[in-house]
C-alpha cells in the first residue's frame, strides 16, 4: 500500500496531537460508575429528579417501562474545573423494540440530577468523588418491549460527556461504564 506525502503528514500530526497530554485533564482523569452492575426493567412509572424538586404532587413524568439506576458516581482528577454537558444512558439487547434504547440528559434534567436545582453543573479541579443527588434516583423510562410477556436481557452503558480547560482551550472529556439489564416478562 502506497501512502502519499499529505496522508503521511496528517497521520504524523494526528499521532503527535494524540500523544501530547493536556494540562486541563483528559478522559483518563474522569471515571464514572453505578452502584450496581445489573438493573431490572420495571413496568411502572416514576418521578424524575426535577419533578421531585419542583412539584412532588404532580403526576409521574417518567413513563413505564423504566429502569432505576439510583446514584451515579464520578471521580474527577483533572487540573481544571469540570463542566458536565450531558449524560447518555443506552440499552441494547433482545426484547427491546428496535434493539436499542438511548436517552440523553442535559440542561435542567442533568442539573437536577447532580446539583438538585436548575443551573450549570460544574466541579472544581481535582475534586475527587462526585455523586448524583441522594434525594432522587437516576432513571430512564419509556422503554418499549417487543413482547411484554417474555423475558428480555441485554447490556447497557452510562456515558458522561463533559468539558474542561487546557489553558484557554475547551477540551472534551468523556467516560463510560457498562452494566447488564433484564426484564422479567409480565405474566
Amino acid at each position: 500500500m502506497k501512502i502519499g506525502t499529505k496522508t503521511l503528514a496528517l497521520m504524523l500530526a494526528l499521532t503527535s496531537a494524540l500523544s501530547m497530554g493536556c494540562q486541563g485533564g483528559g478522559s483518563e482523569d474522569l471515571e464514572v460508575k453505578t452502584r450496581g452492575s445489573e438493573f431490572i426493567l420495571i413496568d411502572g412509572t416514576g418521578k424524575s429528579c426535577k419533578q421531585l424538586v419542583v412539584d412532588q404532587s404532580a403526576a409521574d413524568d417518567v413513563p413505564a417501562i423504566k429502569m432505576v439506576i439510583g446514584q451515579v458516581f464520578m471521580n474527577w482528577k483533572g487540573k481544571s474545573p469540570l463542566q458536565l454537558e450531558y449524560m447518555r444512558i443506552r440499552l441494547q439487547g433482545s426484547g427491546l423494540s428496535g434493539g436499542v434504547f438511548s436517552k440523553t440528559f442535559a440542561g435542567e434534567e442533568l442539573s437536577y440530577m447532580f446539583i438538585g436545582a436548575a443551573g450549570t453543573v460544574t466541579y472544581p479541579a481535582n475534586v475527587g468523588e462526585i455523586t448524583s443527588e441522594s434525594t432522587c434516583a437516576v432513571m430512564v423510562g419509556g422503554l418499549s418491549m417487543t413482547d411484554k410477556t417474555k423475558d428480555a436481557y441485554g447490556q447497557g452503558s452510562v456515558l458522561i460527556y463533559a468539558t474542561t480547560l487546557d489553558g484557554d482551550t475547551i477540551v472534551p472529556v468523556q467516560t463510560e461504564t457498562y452494566f447488564s439489564w433484564r426484564f422479567d416478562g409480565i405474566r
